[in-house]
């Protein structure tokens, strides 16, 4: 059998590549008094965009910081999809100044992570 490769004029493809990870075990500060911020490490890819949100007492949350000290603040969209959490959410940057969140003291917290890959 003879094949023959075909061609619709696209030498290369490119692909938007997003990604979402909801946590199913949370991050437990039930027993601390005190929470200071948190540390996340990971590489993130030159030209991606990635944003977090947190889940206390089954609402989505972003953290709202105000010289370093971090309000809960209530996302708009509760039904997190990709496209919610990269509008809406926090950057890693954003985090990293954290000096205090008195929210977490004594909660459950889950966590939301949003990755996107454009071509």
């Amino acid at each position: 059998m003879i094949t023959n490769t075909m061609r619709y004029g696209a030498d290369t493809f490119s692909f938007r590549r997003q990604g979402l990870v909801l946590s199913k075990q949370s991050l437990n500060a039930t027993g601390v008094t005190d929470v200071e911020g948190f540390i996340i490490t990971g590489a993130q890819p030159a030209d991606t965009d990635r944003r977090l949100a947190f889940k206390v007492d089954d609402i989505w949350y972003k953290l709202t910081i105000t010289e370093g000290a971090a309000e809960l603040s209530e996302l708009p969209t509760q039904d997190i999809t990709v496209e919610s959490l990269l509008a809406e959410g926090n950057t890693v940057p954003e985090l990293s100044t954290i000096t205090s969140i008195p929210g977490f003291v004594g909660k459950q917290i889950y966590t939301a992570i949003a990755l996107d890959a454009p071509p």
